[in-house]
């Protein structure tokens, strides 16, 4: 947070994807909400972010399939043990 505990359009834009999925601790979250709520810009931001993601949540109502499930999993094995290696 910025000078006097007040959040800056920098912070919001660097955690806009956490703040929005609830994925930062509380206080950050309720300085990131203050902030949107006072700041027309950053209010624009997070609508419109909030808004692709709802239209992403209704066009993609169709389960992945298994074949790219299956390549997916062996990709995520590779780079776990790739990184357990290292």
């Amino acid at each position: 947070m910025t000078e006097m505990g007040r959040t800056s359009c920098e912070e919001l834009i660097e955690h806009l994807f956490m703040y929005l999925d609830r994925e930062v601790d509380s206080a950050l979250y309720d300085a990131l909400t203050r902030h949107v709520e006072e700041c027309g810009h950053c209010r624009e931001l997070a609508e419109a972010e909030m808004h692709v993601r709802e239209l992403l949540r209704r066009s993609c109502c169709q389960g992945a399939p298994e074949e790219l499930r299956v390549i997916i999993r062996q990709s995520l094995r590779v780079t776990t043990f790739t990184s357990q290696c290292e």
